[in-house]
């Protein structure tokens, strides 16, 4: 008499991973891995969310200092190429497949399937630095000290009409730090004594930025523009003959 060995029951756990593979059919993978792609693409916003540290940072301010500049650029590099593998992968290239020939269809599915799941792997990890990326400039366009206030103002000569005596038409530019969201900056332009240009700028994301240009101004004359904040008093005096900037900004 020949003895008959017997395996031991499934359990219900076994069971369960048996039904649970049944799902991994070659069709399944495949929607697996087009859902994985979507989802890559999708995500990879979270890179400019974390960029802006959720709406703390202006992209004005990640870009004004060259240390975050740096970062945000290797960020969106990585972001970009993540996108990029994500997009390649959700191609289908065209192949024959011969109808009934499970052999060669197996091979075209080890093949569609393949190289997608280690492009997509790479674009999942490509994420990771990106993120980091964003963050370290995020933080570094948070925590650097604000640019220093600057004014600029270039004359242009306009030549008189019928003869007259020419004019010179003055276009600048104001940035100076602001000490809070409701900072206010006074700037006014003076030219020979008299103001031609007189405004007010409020802050935005940080800075106060303002520009101005004032037509008919007489040349060689003595041209001062003043602007004032609540931390900060900027006085640029062109000198008489009209030149260079002859006295650095002063803040106080």
């Amino acid at each position: 008499m020949s003895d008959v060995g017997y395996g031991e029951e499934p359990t219900q756990d076994d069971l369960d991973w048996a039904e649970y593979g049944k799902t991994f059919t070659p069709a399944t993978q495949i929607e697996l891995l087009n859902a994985t792609s979507e989802k890559l693409v999708g995500r990879t916003a979270l890179v400019g969310i974390v960029l802006a540290a959720g709406g703390l940072v202006a992209v004005s301010s990640v870009l004004a200092n060259s240390l975050s500049r740096g970062w945000a650029i290797a960020a969106v590099t990585m972001a970009g190429g993540a996108i990029l593998v994500a997009l390649v992968t959700q191609v289908r290239w065209p192949r024959k497949v011969r109808p009934g020939d499970i052999h060669d269809l197996k091979r075209w599915h080890a093949d569609y399937v393949g190289w997608r799941r280690t492009a997509l792997a790479f674009a999942s990890f490509l994420l990771v630095p990106a993120f980091l990326a964003a963050a370290v400039a995020a933080g570094v366009a948070l925590t650097a000290p604000p640019a220093p206030p600057a004014v600029n103002v270039t004359a242009t000569t306009v030549p008189g009409a019928d003869g007259g005596a020419p004019t010179q038409t003055l276009t600048g530019s104001v940035t100076i730090p602001a000490q809070g969201s409701d900072d206010v900056a006074e700037i006014t332009v003076v030219a020979n004594g008299e103001t031609v240009v007189r405004m007010r700028q409020a802050a935005s994301a940080g800075t106060i930025a303002a520009s101005f240009e004032a037509k008919g101004v007489q040349t060689d004359v003595g041209i001062t523009v003043t602007a004032t904040s609540a931390a900060w008093k900027c006085v640029l005096n062109l000198a008489r003959p009209r030149g260079e900037v002859c006295r650095a900004l002063a803040a106080e």
